[in-house]
Formats: structure tokens, C-alpha cells, sequence
């Protein structure tokens, strides 16, 4: 093992591509792995990884710059859109619930095609999934007598 890591910081050593930044990073980097006994990086697997993390730097801070574009635009609209007509169809037009756990109790989420509001009639939201419930039998694991309806049939 202390043969693989000089050999890693011999490595270093020959290699003229390297920041003196990247070469502290990189024996950082080996001393930790050694911390935890693990075999040192190489500075190809080094240099291989600080690419990826700017990388993924580079996506973060943009997508930051993205959010804070769109919060501006947002921001902007709510001003320039903030006659008394604007307010009254947003609130009008806001949904108040997604499902039937949005609502208090006897009420239910009820779609109205324009909106979504908490209500005790009209096209009720389904909380299911696409399609039908399928209709299942419940029993205790014994064997069941047949059950017979007032007419004497059996309903399975």
C-alpha cells in the first residue's frame, strides 16, 4: 500500500500539467483515501474527476441562474398585471385543492373544469389511478361456506 502511494505522489512529481492548487488537492485527496484505507487516485483519475465535478458545477450554477430568471419574470408579471380585473380572475381561477386530502371533512375536491375547489356536490376527483378498482374477497385464510343470496344463488 505505501508502495502504490509514493508511487501515486512519485507520479505527480513527473507530471508538469498540474496547477500547484491541483497538486495540494490531489495529496489531500490521497492522504484521505489512505485515511480510510483506501488505494491512492492516480493524477489521470484525479484530473478525470475535477472535470466532472466542474462539470457538474457548471449545471448547478446554471440552473441556479435559470430559477432566478424565472422568479424575476414572475416578479415582473405580478407588477406590470396588477389592475383590479388581473387580481379578480387569478383569484378566481386559483386551485384550492389537488385531491380529496386537500379538503376538511364532509367536504371533497371537486373539479369544475375552470377550477379546483373543496365542495359537497359536482364531478368529484378521482383519487385513483387510470381505470376501474377491481373488486377483491377478503377472507381469514379459512375455508369459506358458500354464500347464497335471498334467492338462493350464489353472487361468485
Amino acid at each position: 500500500f505505501k508502495n502504490n502511494f509514493q508511487m501515486s505522489m512519485s507520479s505527480r512529481d513527473n507530471s508538469s500539467d498540474i496547477s500547484s492548487e491541483d497538486a495540494a488537492e490531489f495529496d489531500r485527496k490521497n492522504l484521505a483515501r489512505k485515511k480510510f484505507g483506501l488505494p491512492p487516485i492516480t493524477i489521470d483519475e484525479f484530473l478525470k474527476l475535477q472535470a466532472e465535478v466542474s462539470q457538474q458545477r457548471e449545471a448547478v450554477q446554471e440552473s441556479l441562474r435559470k430559477q432566478q430568471l424565472a422568479k424575476q419574470m414572475e416578479e415582473e408579471k405580478k407588477k406590470k398585471g396588477s389592475n383590479i380585473f388581473t387580481k379578480m380572475f387569478e383569484k378566481a381561477t386559483k386551485d384550492e385543492c389537488e385531491s380529496n386530502w386537500d379538503c376538511e371533512r364532509p367536504l371533497v375536491c371537486c373539479d369544475l373544469i375552470v377550477k379546483k375547489m373543496c365542495c359537497n356536490s359536482g364531478m368529484k376527483v378521482n383519487n385513483f389511478g387510470p381505470g376501474d378498482l377491481a373488486e377483491v374477497r377478503v377472507t381469514d385464510g379459512y375455508p369459506q361456506e358458500p354464500v347464497y343470496d335471498d334467492r338462493g344463488r350464489t353472487p361468485y
